[in-house]
C-alpha cells in the first residue's frame, strides 16, 4: 500500500542522519556566505532563460503567497537560492536565518531543509517546524519540487516557504503544479527554437488542462516529454523507444536545419480515456484550503487504508469521482471501474452491474457480459448517484455486498467478487428512505465512512481554486481582476468546480493571454434584490439563463453550466421549468 505519508517520512528519517552525519548539533545557528554583487549576477545570468519562467509561474502564486504569509523561491542545483518573491513581513523573518536570494541551502549548509533535501533526493518533500534538523529553522514551514529539463536534466527545485502555522495542506500540491507549469513552459520553447512543432499547434497544446507532449528523434526515441506525459510512460522514459504509441497523436515533422525527420506526439482528453487505469486522479488533484475540503481529503486518505464501503455526499460538479480516484489511488487495489446509475434505463441495469450469459434475454449479446462487478474484482466500483438506483437494482446489490458475489442475468452458479465500494449522491438519501425510494438497510452498508463535499458557494478559498486552476490550465500568469474576483464571489455556481473550470478555460482564452476582466465571463452577474433568494430559486434562475444563452438547445444549457445534460433534465423536472422538444429546443 502507498502511503505518502510514511514516505515523506522516511525521507526525513534519512535526511536527519545525513544530518548528524554532516557534524550539526540542533542547536547550532550556521552563518553561510551569502553571495552578492558580481558573483551573484553571474549565477543569475548563467539561469536567465529558467528565471524567466518561473517568474511568469510565480505570479500566479501571489494571492496564496499572500494569504499564506509566504514565499516562493528558486535554488539552483548548488542549493543557492536565485530568484525569489513573496510576502514582505515573512521576507525580514526569514533574512534572520539567511533564507533569502544569494544563500545556500544546501544540507551540507543547513541540515534538512525542504530545498536541501529535495536536492538531494529529486523527490517532493515537505518539512514542517520542528522537522527542520536547526532547532533555529523550527518557525518555518516549508514545501519543495524538484525541477528537470525536457531532456530530464536536473536544474533545481522551487520551495515555498511560511511561518509554522500560515501553511495549508495542499501547499505541496501548489509547488509541484507550479513545477509542472515552469516545466511546460521550457518545453515549449525548446521546441519552437529546434522547430519540432508549428508555433500555431503548439499554442493549442500548451493550454490543453493536462495534455501530454513529447518529441521522438528519428528512431522514434524520446527526447522530450512533460510531466503529464512521464506520469504516463515513466519517469524514465527519456532516451526510450516509445512503449505506448497507442496512447498519443504522432505527426511527423522535416526539420529543414538539419535536414531530419523528427516526431512530435500529443494526448487529448479523448486520448486519454484509452489510458484511464494509468491516469487516474490521486489527492495531490484535489486543490483548496478551506477546512471542510481538507476535512474530506483527511478522511478519504484515511478511508483508502482499509476497505471499507465509503459513500459520498454533494452536489453535481463538487469532485466526486475525483475524490473516489484519489481513495483508490492511495490504497493502491487494482482496477477502477465507474458506473452511473442515473444513466442505465431501469430495465438494464442488473445486466450492466452483474453481467449476463450468452443469450439470456432477447438481444443479449452472444458472447455474454461480465458485467462490471466482475470487471471491478480486487479493485474498486464506483456507483455514482446511487440516489438514482431503482429498488430492485437496490435489492440485488444489497445481496451482493452481503454474499460477496454475483449472479449475472441467466446464470444458475454465483461469481466470487472482491470489490471495494465507493458511492456517491446528491441526493438525500436520508429522505428518500422517507418518501420510500430507497432502501435503509443499503444505506447503512454503504454508509460505514461518509464524506461531504461542500458545494463551491460555501468554500471559503475560491480565488486559491481559481488560480490554481489557471495554472494547471498553464495560465499561470494570466491575473484575475478585482472586478473578476468580487464577480466569482457574488455567483451561485450551480455546476460548482466543473463550472469554474469551464468558465476560467473560456476567459483565459478570451482574455489572450492578458488579465482576465468581467467581459470574459459567462456567468449571469447581476445584482440580486434585496430580498435574498432561496438556494432553489438561485438555481433555477440560472438554468433559466443558460437555457436562454443556448437559445433553448439543452446540450449547449448543460455545457455553459457545467453539469451533465441528465443532471439538468432532472433539476428541470424538479423545478417545473418547460421541457424540451423532440429538435432539442425548450418547448
Amino acid at each position: 500500500m502507498r502511503m505518502l505519508a510514511v514516505k515523506q517520512m522516511n525521507i526525513l528519517r534519512q535526511s536527519w542522519i545525513r544530518s548528524r552525519n554532516y557534524g550539526f548539533q540542533k542547536a547550532d545557528h550556521p552563518e553561510g556566505n551569502i553571495l552578492t554583487g558580481r558573483a551573484l549576477k553571474q549565477k543569475v545570468a548563467e539561469r536567465k532563460s529558467l528565471i524567466h519562467h518561473t517568474l511568469f509561474a510565480f505570479d500566479g502564486l501571489s494571492s496564496a503567497l499572500r494569504q499564506w504569509n509566504a514565499h516562493a523561491f528558486l535554488v539552483d542545483v548548488d542549493g543557492t537560492i536565485i530568484e525569489s518573491v513573496g510576502h514582505r513581513d515573512f521576507e525580514r523573518r526569514a533574512a534572520q536565518v539567511q533564507l533569502q536570494n544569494g544563500a545556500n541551502w544546501s544540507e551540507q549548509q543547513r541540515g534538512t531543509n525542504a530545498i536541501g533535501t529535495a536536492l538531494i533526493e529529486k523527490k517532493p518533500v515537505s518539512v514542517f517546524g520542528r522537522q527542520h534538523y536547526l532547532a533555529v529553522n523550527g518557525f518555518l514551514s516549508c514545501v519543495a519540487a524538484p525541477l528537470f529539463s525536457p531532456e530530464g536534466e536536473f536544474m533545481g527545485v522551487i520551495d515555498i516557504s511560511a511561518p509554522r502555522d500560515m501553511m495549508p495542506g495542499m501547499a505541496l500540491q501548489l509547488v509541484m503544479m507550479t513545477v509542472e507549469a515552469v516545466q511546460n513552459r521550457i518545453l515549449y520553447e525548446d521546441a519552437r527554437r529546434k522547430n519540432l512543432l508549428m508555433v500555431e499547434e503548439l499554442e493549442h497544446a500548451g493550454r490543453m488542462h493536462g495534455v501530454a507532449l513529447i518529441s521522438l528523434d528519428a528512431d522514434r526515441r524520446i527526447v522530450r516529454a512533460n510531466g503529464q506525459a512521464q506520469r504516463l510512460l515513466g519517469r524514465h522514459c527519456l532516451g526510450q523507444p516509445l512503449s505506448r504509441p497507442d496512447l498519443f497523436r504522432l505527426e511527423s515533422v522535416y526539420d529543414n536545419t538539419a535536414k531530419q525527420w523528427s516526431f512530435v506526439g500529443s494526448n487529448s482528453k479523448n486520448d486519454r480515456g484509452r489510458a484511464l487505469s494509468e491516469s487516474l486522479f490521486e489527492f495531490k488533484d484535489i486543490y483548496g484550503s478551506c477546512r471542510s475540503i481538507e476535512r474530506a481529503v483527511a478522511l478519504g486518505r484515511r478511508a483508502a487504508a482499509v476497505d471499507l464501503p465509503v459513500l459520498l455526499h454533494g452536489e453535481s460538479g463538487t469532485g466526486k469521482e475525483l475524490l473516489a480516484q484519489s481513495i483508490h489511488s492511495y490504497g493502491s487495489r487494482g482496477p477502477f471501474v465507474a458506473v452511473n446509475c442515473s444513466a442505465i434505463p431501469e430495465s438494464l441495469i442488473e445486466s450492466e452491474l452483474f453481467g449476463y450469459v450468452p443469450h439470456a434475454f432477447t438481444g443479449a449479446s452472444k458472447q455474454g457480459s461480465r458485467g462490471k462487478f466482475v470487471a471491478a474484482h480486487q479493485g474498486t466500483l464506483f456507483l455514482d448517484e446511487i440516489g438514482d438506483m431503482p429498488l430492485r437494482a437496490q435489492a440485488a446489490l444489497l445481496r451482493v455486498l452481503q454474499e460477496k458475489c454475483v449472479y449475472p442475468v441467466g446464470a444458475v452458479k454465483p461469481i466470487p467478487v472482491d470489490v471495494r465500494i465507493i458511492a456517491a449522491t446528491h441526493r438525500n438519501l436520508p429522505a428518500e428512505i422517507e418518501a420510500g425510494r430507497f432502501r435503509s438497510d443499503l444505506y447503512y452498508r454503504l454508509k460505514v465512512i461518509s464524506i461531504e463535499l461542500p458545494p463551491l458557494r460555501e468554500r471559503s478559498d475560491l480565488e486559491v481554486i481559481a488560480r490554481m486552476m489557471l495554472i494547471r490550465m498553464e495560465y499561470p500568469e494570466t491575473d484575475l481582476s478585482a472586478e473578476v474576483l468580487r464577480a466569482l464571489h457574488a455567483y451561485s455556481w450551480p455546476g460548482n468546480l466543473r463550472e469554474l473550470h469551464n468558465v476560467l478555460s473560456q476567459a483565459a482564452f478570451l482574455a489572450e493571454g492578458g488579465p482576465i476582466c468581467t467581459e470574459h465571463l459567462c456567468i449571469e452577474c447581476r445584482e440580486e434584490s434585496a430580498e435574498a433568494l432561496s438556494l432553489q430559486q438561485s438555481d433555477a434562475r440560472a438554468i433559466i439563463r443558460a437555457i436562454q444563452l443556448a437559445d433553448g438547445n439543452i446540450k449547449k444549457a448543460a455545457q455553459i453550466l457545467g453539469i451533465g445534460r441528465t443532471t439538468l433534465y432532472r433539476k428541470m423536472k424538479l423545478y417545473n421549468l418547460q421541457g424540451e422538444s423532440a429538435d432539442g429546443a425548450v418547448s
